[in-house]
């Protein structure tokens, strides 16, 4: 490679588990690691990319006894496929992984597909609701991720949550910067699908107010606000 960055497919995706993991048989097997080493969508900095080849580099010097369970649940078949190769759009990406996913689970075994960054996720996440209907999402991030478009694309980082509640529904945790725009979107979906009409404002543990179809948009405005003047205070000398 004369010294170049490697390319993820110059790198080497051993099995999960090392050793152990290679005499699994995959039909038999009950998840299947994907391998997903994408990262064309990222804005800062790059190297998403190789997080499946580390990922599964270090799986081999893990315990395999599980303490929770009193088990080694390993026993029961984890196999890993070979890697999902795209230097393409995440559009195209998406439906990639879509496939696979749905053959694993048509395989009856649990799909776990491993990144890469976020856009790799809404192909497994529309296999599992085809197969799964009612199944919902949990997501823990620092982000959103619920901007309907971003940079031009629908299926960039910035916008899986937004793909995924198009499927079912999300639960998020841990999320602590959205834009604006997803702030209002998220306010008015709350509303609509809440049976009352109306959703409770919490701040410290304690009801300051309530969120209706006629001032969501009021509501917004003021988050917004408030974060301004508070980054405003924090910039005085």
């Amino acid at each position: 490679m004369n010294g170049s960055t490697p390319t993820p497919g110059d790198l080497a995706y051993p099995p999960f588990l090392g050793e152990d993991g290679m005499t699994v048989d995959p039909a038999a097997a009950a998840a299947a690691i994907i391998p997903v080493p994408y990262d064309q969508t990222s804005t800062w900095r790059k190297g998403a990319d190789r997080g499946p080849a580390a990922l599964l580099d270090a799986s081999g010097t893990i315990e395999l006894y599980d303490i929770q369970t009193n088990s080694e649940p390993w026993k029961r078949g984890i196999v890993t496929l070979p890697p999902i190769l795209h230097d393409g759009g995440p559009e195209e990406l998406a439906e990639l992984v879509r496939a696979r996913a749905a053959e694993v689970l048509a395989n009856g075994s649990l799909p776990v597909v491993i990144g890469g960054e976020h856009s790799v996720t809404i192909g497994a996440v529309e296999a599992a609701a085809e197969t799964f209907p009612g199944v919902g999402v949990l997501q823990i991030d620092a982000h959103g991720d619920t901007r309907e478009s971003y940079e031009g694309s629908s299926h960039n980082h910035a916008c899986v949550m937004a793909r995924a509640r198009e499927r079912c529904p999300i639960v998020q945790v841990g999320i602590r910067a959205v834009d604006a725009s997803e702030m209002l979107e998220t306010a008015f979906r709350r509303v609509q699908s809440c049976p009352c009409r109306t959703v409770p404002v919490l701040q410290r543990g304690k009801l300051v107010g309530l969120v209706t179809m006629e001032n969501v948009g009021e509501f917004v405005a003021i988050q917004a606000a408030e974060k301004d003047f508070a980054a405003a205070r924090t910039r005085q000398p």
